[in-house]
């Protein structure tokens, strides 16, 4: 092209590449002039973090998202929605805060480095958040002699499926 130059070619070394190009007119006589470039080949950017520890309702949570390649320092996102009390520290990429509710779904995270154009990967993790198991039954209906007595005991939270079993031995005849 007229007045244009092309640097081509397919990088096999990772590295900082300094070099001068100095262009020369047709005038007569001739004039140059010189610029200083350099060309950075790094690796691609990629996400190591593959997966989320499960926790509970009430516990702090804190997992640092992990990344390799590209030119840090990086840069972390997400546009999934987190689960209430959870904030995710863009130029640490650590997810963390205190659990407030049951959660359990794929969020998408992204990270990007800090070439020009920046890199970004993404990988969405399955994360769940378990409420705390509780016996949701506050007290039983009152029974009577003789007379059959059903009475639901409802549990919420934990993981199903549940066991429950007697811990104690104070039931009445019958």
């Amino acid at each position: 092209d007229v007045g244009a130059f092309a640097v081509t070619g397919t990088a096999t070394t990772l590295g900082e590449y300094p070099f001068t190009l100095e262009v020369t007119d047709s005038a007569t006589p001739p004039t140059t002039a010189t610029k200083e470039f350099s060309i950075r080949v790094v690796s691609p950017l990629s996400m190591l973090t593959t997966s989320l520890p499960e926790a509970f309702t009430g516990d702090y949570y804190s997992v640092t998202l992990n990344a390799e390649g590209g030119v840090p320092p990086y840069s972390w996102m997400t546009y999934s929605a987190l689960p209430r009390g959870v904030t995710l520290d863009a130029s640490s990429g650590v997810l963390s805060g205190t659990l407030q509710e049951g959660f359990e779904g794929y969020v998408n995270f992204t990270v990007q480095d800090s070439t020009d154009p920046p890199q970004r990967a993404s990988n969405g993790l399955w994360l769940r958040i378990i409420a705390r198991l509780a016996v949701a039954t506050s007290r039983l209906p009152a029974a009577r002699p003789n007379v059959p007595h059903k009475v639901k005991v409802v549990v919420s939270g934990g993981a199903p499926p549940y066991t429950w079993s007697l811990a104690t031995r104070s039931l009445p005849d019958g």
